[in-house]
This record gives C-alpha cells, structure tokens and sequence, in this order.
C-alpha cells in the first residue's frame, strides 16, 4: 500500500502493488513533478528525461507517506484535510498478474528476464496467504481511514474525471491527466498476452519446464479463462475474501 501526496493541491493517491501502481506512478510524476524535491531525482530527469525517472527508491522526495504497506496504518492526521483516492484491482486478475510478473519474474519493467520458480498457478495460490512481500498483501486499508472515492483499475479513466470533480486541478494538469489516461490509455509494466483457447486450462502447467514449448518470455502468457478453473477461483476467494465482498469483485471478469 502506497500513498502518493500533492501538498500543492493538497490530495493523497493511494495505491496497492500490482493494482495499476506503475501506470499510477507515472501519471503522478508528470502531473507533480515541479513539486518534487529530491535532487538526484530532479538530475536524473535532466540527464536522462521525465520518462526515464522512477519514482520509487533510492528517491526519497515529499510527496510519500514512506511505504506504509500495512493494513493498520492510518494516514496521519496532519492530512486530514486531503481528498484521498484509492485505486483497487480485481482480486482474481490482481493475482494473475502477481503470479507471472512477480512470482515466475517475468517483470517487464525491469527488462526481459528468465523464469525463476517451477510453481505452477495452483501452487502458488496455495501458499500466497503466508507469503510477506508487498506484492502479495492484500487490499485492505483501516476502517479509521477515510476514502473519498474509490476507483477500479478497469475503469482508469475515472481518475480523471475525480481530478477534475474531486481534486478540482487547473486546467494544464487536467490536460496531461487526459492525455495519459484517456488519449493514450497509458498502462505501465503490460505483458503480452495471448488469445483464449477454448476447453484448454494451464492452471496446474509448470512455466519453467515448459514441457508443451510455450516460451512465454517471448509468446506471451495464456488468457485469463485458460489459467482459472473452479479451483482456483475458489483459492482466492478463501485468500482475498475481504476485498472481494467489499468491493464486489467477480470470477468472470
């Protein structure tokens, strides 16, 4: 869990691992970036270019409550007048995700690597309950925090419309966050995928062996349909059954 501040036009952005939080970065940087205070940051993007600057560590800047990834943290009350927006993800396609970018390391941002572990998705969802890393916690924020708007990562494009109803930017600002959101659906960190495959699951296929030739480094991964069956559906839903009732997130996404 994530807290992006704008102290200018005073509103925290709340996000969580693998909930669109690469796309959400990226957007935040360009819209706040003459905020920003950091200077290997701010030489970085003079040497290199906005677009080649992350804004995760080593940079250490004003606009980050840390990296409060634990679910009873309550955001300070010194931003108890901030407007407060919170980007979820559907659990079961958060999990996917998760699966193939974290936990087989097919991170694309970071550049094309190999497969890493022989787990196959069954596997993983069986232990990803007692796993610690933050890209494996679930999305759940304390009840004490007030949340003025939730928005679902597959339908982005309402951030805008909260920048420009809830957050009320000027219109410059608002033009980039159109531009990123709404003309160029700007999404971060995507990998390729490939087409549905009717009556073919590879729910319990191991990655690494590979044993049918699929080389997803370079193919892409299976569709979401061929990667869950009943089982593994109801793996999440008895993980992630908080998130799933309060936001209403569904199977057949």
């Amino acid at each position: 869990m994530f807290f992006y501040v704008s102290h200018k036009y005073k509103y925290i952005l709340i996000m969580f691992c693998k909930s669109g939080c690469s796309t959400l970065r990226y957007l935040f940087t360009h819209l706040h970036f003459e905020e920003f205070n950091d200077n290997i940051f701010i030489n970085n993007k003079n040497k290199y270019g906005l677009e080649h600057v992350h804004t995760w560590g080593p940079y250490n800047y004003n606009h980050i409550i840390n990296n409060h990834l634990h679910k009873d943290f309550i955001i300070p009350d010194k931003f108890k007048h901030y407007k407060r927006i919170c980007v979820v993800r559907n659990s079961y396609k958060r999990l996917l995700s998760t699966y193939f970018n974290q936990w087989l390391s097919l991170n694309v941002e970071q550049g094309p690597r190999n497969i890493c572990s022989g787990d196959t998705f069954i596997e993983f969802l069986k232990k990803v309950k007692t796993l610690t890393g933050h890209h494996y916690y679930p999305q759940k924020i304390n009840k004490n925090n007030r949340i003025d708007k939730y928005i679902y990562l597959s339908n982005i494009k309402e951030l805008y419309t909260a920048y420009k109803n809830i957050i009320k930017l000027p219109e410059d600002k608002l033009k980039i966050a159109h531009d990123i959101l709404i003309v160029n659906n700007v999404k971060k960190e995507c990998i390729k995928k490939k087409p549905y495959v009717e009556n073919k699951y590879f729910t319990n296929y191991n990655f690494l062996t590979d044993t049918e030739s699929l080389d997803i480094e370079s193919n892409g991964v299976p569709h979401y349909l061929n990667m869950y069956t009943v089982e593994a559906k109801e793996l999440v839903l008895k993980n992630f059954s908080y998130e799933i009732n309060v936001f209403n997130f569904k199977s057949t996404c």
